[in-house]
């Protein structure tokens, strides 16, 4: 069994910028959508854009370089440190038309270019609460499927918040991310919950807190009100997130299961993150892991990822959840969602 991640040959940089402007354009983000396409005519036509962002021309796609340089100035827009362009912000009570935000964008980038060459290369770290929904119709069918608790273990969980995924079952907003909902009903106990991330973020500090909803797409309001939601839940239910890389850590955390649960391992958008050599590394440490598993602690293996990697730049991706289950190692698809974790199908 693969992992169904396949790796991308480099796009071109303006090709980058003017995909993610049409996804942005299908869900409900036309300030985005206007950023992203007029960066990419910009980068296109030789612009001085085009020289400041040339050091990342040749990153692979799944890094998603235009969505941390939009993530950038958004946070420099919600820590009030651009007030004119917040005007065009939704996310900062901004009304304005996304027409007219381009200039300041611009003028932004080009003004603060050594904090953009310095800030860039870090890795973009996108929490979507709503990738939730379906990862607990997930935790639920393996729940029902194994009768026993679960041990939750997520590879590149950045602030942790989907490790508290069972707590939003009764979320306000949970049932708008679903398109066609699974059975949210039987009993779900969770007896641990630990992840690693390589840049772990503490969701309960002010700093932590601006850098997530810094990575929130600006026009999406209500899912800066759902991150605030988690951020609460955060509070209340503690989870153990290591500095750590998924190769090293998951191994360890494997040899420790405990009997008599069922151990799930998860991630969510995060294998095109990861280098070749590290995300090889821990799916053979997982695979390895099955193949030995018993009947006695079930081992489970929940991911939401883009099936193909995000090869094509004219469709939307699609993200599908698709779970492993030892004994047996069965590969079975259970529901696809857009990227943001909306749009949620159950097919299973």
């Amino acid at each position: 069994m693969t992992s169904s991640f396949t790796t991308q040959s480099t796009m071109p940089l303006p090709d980058q910028f003017f995909a993610i402007a049409r996804n942005c354009a299908q869900h409900g983000a036309p300030l985005y959508a206007h950023l992203l396409r007029e960066t990419g005519e910009e980068i296109a036509a030789g612009g001085p854009l085009a020289a400041l962002l040339q050091p990342f021309a040749e990153e692979p796609f799944p890094r998603m370089f235009p969505l941390r340089l939009m993530s950038l100035v958004h946070r420099w827009v919600l820590s009030g440190e651009l007030p004119e362009l917040a005007a065009y912000y939704p996310s900062a009570g901004g009304t304005l038309p996304p027409e007219g935000a381009w200039p300041l964008f611009r003028e932004a980038c080009l003004a603060h270019r050594d904090r953009l060459r310095w800030q860039l290369p870090q890795r973009h770290q996108h929490n979507q609460v709503a990738r939730a929904g379906a990862l607990l119709g997930g935790l639920l069918w393996v729940a029902r499927v194994t009768e026993r608790p679960l041990w939750l273990l997520e590879v590149g969980s950045s602030a942790g918040l989907l490790l508290r995924t069972d707590r939003y079952r009764d979320s306000r907003w949970l049932p708008q991310v679903f398109a066609v909902a699974p059975p949210l009903e039987g009993r779900l106990e969770v007896v641990g919950r630990r992840g690693c991330d390589p840049d772990p973020i503490d969701p309960t500090t002010p700093e932590g807190r601006l850098t997530l909803r810094s990575a929130i797409w600006a026009d999406l309001v209500e899912h800066l009100r759902m991150l605030d939601e988690a951020i609460e839940v955060c509070r209340q239910v503690p989870a153990w997130v290591e500095c750590a890389d998924a190769a090293e850590w998951l191994p360890d955390r494997l040899a420790e299961r405990p009997s008599q649960a069922t151990t799930v391992v998860f991630h969510s958008m995060t294998l095109g993150q990861m280098a070749e050599s590290s995300r090889e590394r821990m799916l053979a440490a997982l695979h390895r892991a099955g193949a030995a598993t018993t009947a006695g602690s079930p081992l489970a293996w929940l991911r939401l990822e883009v099936a193909q990697g995000l090869t094509s730049t004219e469709a939307t991706p699609l993200a599908e959840l698709r779970l492993a289950l030892w004994p047996g190692g069965e590969d079975r698809l259970l529901a696809t969602s857009d990227t943001n974790g909306m749009g949620t199908r159950w097919l299973a």
